[in-house]
């Protein structure tokens, strides 16, 4: 083979190479199946990974929601709670502030309280009024036995001062055996003879049908008369001008000064019995017993003329368990009950007082009858007394 067909040949063949190629690549570009294939199945892994990727992120957002709504139930359930407890302690606090409040508005608007409240001040202006009565009185007995006092007959002597005491007798106490011995010319009333010598006429006297102690001035003057003649029948009288100038005139002084000293225990105790059972007049004072007395049971009282110390510490007394109001009120009512228990508590308080101050008179009483036992072991006699 030439040249020249050799170079024929390689073109030829050369040609039809280049045109297969062509061929085929023109084939591709318009249409590849298993290209196509592969793209598809990437598209969908891709998809899928996105879609399990979202899944995911969705259950883990679920997750999480979850966990966080039950978290803050929790801290809701946990906050109601701590509201709840709050609120139980705030009611339990007024419940007891409103029973507290209550005890007081009940004890301070008992059936009792104004009455006590009432009471006491009435206590405190007759105890002041009794003791200033019984200084006067044990006063005036000192006076009379002495006769240190011009205005009373005992001035003048012993004999005068007797007279005049049988005098007044007479006068206002009378009875039939004074009339019959000569002693009166008359009687006095029934009611009031013997009130000057009858402890249960005078000091003692209780009106009948009442469990009134108040002496009247009636009674209060017979009371006075038989102070005198229980306690200072026979006063010294006063000593004559200068008397007590030599030595047998002082020691008689003396004697005097003793014996006075040691009856003033006895008539100042008989003085403060006066005293507390004379009737003070005081309009709050008598409405207040007369209230109190209409509510006890059984107890009639009259304070027209006025309330004794005696009375109001009976009608006090009395009223704890015999006045059926407060009896009730104390029943239907701890509050009251309460302040009522109290209230009897410090009445048994004072009363307790009102003993010892008793007791310090009677040991006083007692060392005075030692002293005089003491005095007569000694065979002292007492001076004798100036009859003038």
């Amino acid at each position: 083979m030439n040249a020249k067909s050799f170079a024929l040949a390689a073109g030829v063949t050369l040609g039809a190479l280049g045109f297969g190629s062509a061929a085929q690549a023109a084939c591709c570009v318009a249409y590849d199946y298993n290209d196509a294939k592969q793209n598809t199945n990437q598209i969908i892994s891709q998809l899928s990974e996105r879609i399990n990727a979202m899944q995911l992120a969705i259950i883990e957002a679920m997750r999480l929601g979850t966990g966080q709504l039950s978290g803050n139930s929790k801290e809701q359930i946990g906050a109601q709670s701590n509201m709840a407890n709050v609120n139980d302690d705030r009611r339990v606090v007024g419940n007891i502030e409103m029973a507290r409040f209550n005890a007081i508005k009940g004890a301070a608007s008992g059936a009792s309280s104004c009455n006590v409240m009432t009471g006491a001040r009435a206590g405190s202006a007759l105890g002041a009024s009794a003791a200033s009565l019984s200084a006067a009185l044990s006063s005036d007995t000192t006076a009379w036995d002495l006769g240190s006092n011009d205005q009373m007959p005992s001035s003048q002597g012993r004999d005068i001062a007797i007279q005049k005491r049988l005098s007044r007798h007479c006068a206002l106490y009378s009875n039939q055996d004074d009339v019959r011995s000569g002693l009166c010319s008359s009687a006095a009333g029934s009611d009031m003879q013997n009130a000057s010598i009858d402890v249960g006429k005078s000091l003692f006297y209780n009106q009948a049908g009442s469990e009134s102690t108040s002496l009247g001035s009636q009674r209060v003057e017979a009371a006075k008369t038989f102070l005198i003649n229980a306690i200072a029948p026979n006063p010294q009288g006063g000593m004559l001008p200068k008397e007590a100038t030599s030595a047998s005139g002082r020691e008689k002084a003396a004697q005097r000064q003793a014996s006075a000293a040691r009856l003033s225990i006895a008539s100042n105790t008989v003085s403060d019995i006066l005293a507390k059972r004379t009737a003070m007049p005081n309009s709050e004072v008598q409405g207040w017993a007369q209230s109190l007395a209409s509510q006890i049971s059984g107890y009639n009282a009259n304070y027209s003329e006025g309330v004794s110390w005696h009375d109001w510490m009976d009608v006090r007394a009395s009223g704890w368990y015999r006045n059926a109001n407060w009896g009730v009120a104390m029943n239907n009512s701890y509050e009251q009950a309460i302040k009522d228990g109290v209230m009897i508590q410090s009445f048994q308080a004072y009363l307790a007082w009102e003993t010892y101050k008793l007791i310090e008179r009677q040991n006083l009483m007692l060392a005075t009858m030692l002293s005089i036992q003491t005095e007569s072991s000694r065979n002292i006699a007492p001076a004798a007394t100036t009859i003038r």
